[in-house]
């Protein structure tokens, strides 16, 4: 017969595991709707710059390379020297701070997040409004300090740009809210499908490869099969 005390210990401990098995359920469930679809390889298979599983870069000899230079080793757990004591100046931002699109402004909202105006054009750069990581946790990669605008609180967009798809440079909240507010969204090759895993309408994205440019608002490029080659100088 099993004693009172074993009988404590194995409620414990099977409400114990009860407990994690629920909080690591959460967890998966939030990354997996945070982490989008993945591309289909064979959609970059006739591409030259595409070997072996992964992009390649045929311009190597441009991009010198210093990893003595490199800064920011180790940043998600620690503050480095690069990391400012305080808060930095900031204006807050609304709506109302916008009209129609000028020639040419521009909104730092922090590190590649911006609001770009440009010959009447607004775009939005890789917009990330909380942590830089897919559960979206503050005590993961925090924030040095809030952007000076919400999400909810930004004027129209004509295009959402996004450079790649690192956690502090796209965010799925945030594409989310845009799906509706947004008129086109630029990514490169593969991010498409995570776009539209978080309801992006497959006729708003425009994904380029590299030699390959758009204009915004009329797009030089819809898909990779007909892609119009940018000459390198």
């Amino acid at each position: 017969m099993m004693k009172p005390i074993f009988k404590k210990l194995l409620k414990f401990t099977l409400a114990t595991l009860g407990v994690l098995t629920l909080i690591v359920a959460i967890l998966g469930i939030m990354l997996y709707r945070n982490l989008g679809g993945l591309p289909i390889e064979s959609r970059f298979a006739h591409l030259p710059y595409y070997k072996n599983g992964q992009f390649v870069n045929l311009y190597t000899d441009d991009l010198p390379y210093c990893p003595d230079q490199a800064t920011g080793k180790g940043g998600f757990i620690r503050h480095d020297g690069y990391t400012p004591n305080g808060r930095l100046p900031m204006i807050l931002l609304d709506k109302t701070h916008f009209g129609q699109p000028k020639n040419f402004a521009y909104y730092w909202l922090g590190h590649a997040s911006a609001i770009l105006e440009l010959d009447g054009q607004r775009f939005l750069t890789d917009p990330v409004f909380d942590n830089a990581n897919p559960l979206n946790l503050p005590l993961i990669a925090p924030r040095l300090q809030k952007a000076p605008i919400t999400r909810q609180n930004l004027p129209a967009i004509d295009v959402a740009l996004i450079s790649h798809d690192h956690y502090d440079h796209l965010e799925a909240t945030t594409i989310r809210h845009l799906v509706d507010k947004a008129g086109r969204f630029i990514a490169p090759l593969g991010v498409g499908v995570r776009l539209e895993s978080w309801g992006v309408p497959a006729d708003k994205i425009t994904e380029l490869g590299w030699g390959v440019f758009s204009l915004g608002r009329n797009p030089w490029y819809e898909s990779i099969d007909n892609a119009v080659k940018v000459p390198k100088n």
